[in-house]
């Protein structure tokens, strides 16, 4: 299992799934870091389809410079087979803002959607195909 810590995010992968839990508020130079570390855990899953599930509860938005960069990865991302994108975060506005600015919902073969609990966003990913070993992101959240 290949793994990325930093203190505003921690990136692994298990299967064909790249999980996130991210947190504070990010600055365009964490973001940077973050498409960076994202990009070189993905790269090996490019040749067929995989997935993301991301824990965005600790997550306390992003300058208006952190935009273009998740757009680029965004797009990256779907260029090289990204098909589905999980997001879990309590309900909240202003971060629902910021994503949307940030991430498409659907193209093409590409869907996200955002769940209130971890436990809704690993069932989805299961029924579509990917299964992981995670299902509880508490320990990595901490």
């Amino acid at each position: 299992m290949s793994e990325v810590m930093n203190p505003k995010f921690y990136l692994w992968c298990e299967q064909r799934v790249i999980l996130a839990v991210v947190n504070g508020s990010w600055d365009r130079r964490t973001a940077e870091e973050y498409s960076a570390a994202f990009k070189q855990l993905a790269t090996p899953l490019a040749g067929a389809d995989w997935a993301h599930i991301v824990y965005l509860d600790q997550w306390e938005l992003g300058v208006p410079a952190i935009e273009p960069v998740i757009q680029e990865l965004v797009q990256w991302c779907i260029q090289h087979k990204l098909r589905c994108a999980a997001q879990i975060y309590c309900p909240h506005m202003v971060k629902k803002y910021q994503l949307e600015r940030m991430i498409v919902d659907h193209t093409g073969a590409f869907e996200k959607r955002v769940y209130p609990t971890q436990h809704e966003a690993f069932q989805w990913l299961a029924a579509e195909g990917f299964d992981m070993e995670t299902q509880d992101f508490r320990q990595k959240a901490s």
